[in-house]
């Protein structure tokens, strides 16, 4: 099949200069086999919302998908207003993103577009965690929060994660929900261009305030005690962002809660080329390289790592003079046998390590799921 045709009308609607030279260009030299890879299908929304490589094409994360989408989810939750109303009885969404490249575009078209739809938007006025964005619409009881983010996908990609409020309460997507945005983004796409989408400046910004109240949430959960601070104050901690998002905010919780932290000063700020990773992964090799050779100059006695997004975290330890990362399991029992003395109930998933035991040692019920 020819897509030059497609090609042709993506190109006529492309608002990015950039993604509009890079299709010119493949269509000037007859790059076949790359018009077909970005025009012979479209990226798949499903549970995980949208995730893939920069590029014009529907198969690729640009700002005519992104404005798709947006506009497809407007459209579901106009469809579902009294399922999805905040507590106002409005439909209302938060919209945060990370530091990748075009992550603050795709953010402020959905915006535009949302509030377009007759549904109250509250964009971050910054790149933020994951976590402080989903935070966020769940504690404003949004109808939906958006996230655009790639996680920790490799550097040329970006993606447009959904959580749904209502009755899912904040969640990320789940069937059927998933399939019927996008039969609606699908038919989006099929009928309207970029420039016949509305569109409209009138959301709101937000920002401090809102990183402010994830803070003070995350400060309830950290005990208060003086010994505790003294305690703190003696362990040295080395900080990677991966050239993600997470330092700011980790900065400013680990200061109020007494933590000795310090950044890998060349992964601290927010960079979507990660030039110091070929990989933001802090479980990909040489991703740790730095976050190590920083701890052994600050003798450091615990790395962090967050992924680009902070929504991840992993574990460096000293061990007979050398730092390892502590595998996920590895981490998730250390936690669970921190908070099995509190609890009633221990559960697990099939996908990590069987915590039976732990849950038996302390005598707390245990779920498999």
């Amino acid at each position: 099949m020819d897509y030059l045709e497609s090609a042709r009308s993506w190109l006529a609607q492309d608002p990015d200069p950039v993604t509009r030279a890079e299709l010119t260009e493949l269509m000037e030299t007859e790059s076949v086999a790359e018009i077909t890879s970005r025009f012979s299908q479209r990226l798949e929304f499903g549970t995980a919302g949208l995730r893939g490589e920069l590029g014009a094409g529907p198969n690729r994360m640009n700002r005519i998908v992104v404005a798709q989408t947006a506009k497809g989810l407007a459209e579901f939750l106009n469809q579902n207003h009294d399922t999805y109303q905040d507590r106002a009885g409005k439909l209302s969404v938060v919209i945060g993103y990370d530091g990748r490249v075009n992550s603050d575009i795709f953010a402020r078209d959905s915006a535009e577009i949302l509030q377009a739809s007759g549904i109250q938007t509250f964009l971050f006025d910054r790149a933020v965690p994951t976590p402080v964005a989903a935070f966020t619409g769940r504690r404003m009881s949004s109808s939906a929060t958006i996230v655009v983010t790639a996680s920790h996908n490799p550097p040329r990609d970006n993606g447009y994660k959904v959580y749904l409020g209502g009755p899912t309460g904040q969640s990320q997507l789940t069937p059927p929900q998933d399939a019927q945005i996008a039969s609606l983004i699908d038919n989006i796409a099929e009928h309207a261009t970029f420039d016949g989408i509305e569109k409209s400046g009138d959301y709101s910004l937000i920002g401090q305030r809102e990183i402010d109240a994830y803070l003070e949430r995350a400060m309830e959960l950290i005990p208060g005690a003086e010994s505790e601070f003294a305690r703190r104050r003696n362990i040295s901690i080395t900080h990677t962002a991966l050239h993600g998002v997470g330092w700011f905010v980790v900065n400013q919780l680990m200061t109020r809660a007494g933590f000795n932290c310090s950044p890998v000063a060349a992964q601290a700020e927010p960079d979507g080329l990660f030039p110091t990773v070929s990989f933001p992964n802090p479980e990909e090799q040489g991703a740790m390289d730095l976050s190590f050779d920083t701890a052994k100059k600050l003798h450091s006695d615990l790395i962090l790592a967050n992924d680009p997004d902070a929504d991840r975290l992993a574990v460096g330890v000293l061990q007979d003079g050398h730092y390892r990362m502590l595998t996920g399991d590895e981490v998730g029992i250390l936690l669970a046998d921190h908070l099995a003395p509190t609890s009633k109930v221990i559960a697990n998933s099939i996908v990590s390590a069987d915590l039976g035991a732990l849950a038996e040692f302390h005598g707390v019920d245990y779920q498999h799921t």
